[in-house]
């Protein structure tokens, strides 16, 4: 009972976490939704060289956008980022 109860407790801690960080991924999810167009355009206009190009671009910002928020979580723990092991500074 104990174990189920701290685990409960944990799991919402962590959503309310996620829920408050999600504000922060906003202003992130602006440049991926410049690269992911920019994908959608290239491939539609039968580009495919730009659709490869535009596919890294677009892979290159998510997985940023994904650090920035981990590294933006880890800091307000005041503990290191997962990815890069440094301690990221809050925007302001």
């Amino acid at each position: 009972e104990t174990e189920e109860l701290s685990m409960k407790k944990i799991l919402a801690l962590l959503i309310a976490v996620v829920m408050v960080f999600s504000v922060a991924a906003i202003p992130a999810s602006a440049a991926l939704s410049d690269s992911a167009q920019a994908l959608t355009d290239s491939f539609n206009a039968g580009d495919y060289e730009a659709t490869l190009n535009n596919l890294f671009i677009f892979v290159k910002d998510f997985i940023t956008a994904i650090h920035d928020l981990v590294g933006n979580i880890m800091a307000v723990l005041g503990e290191e980022c997962a990815f890069c092991e440094q301690i990221h500074v809050l925007p302001a």
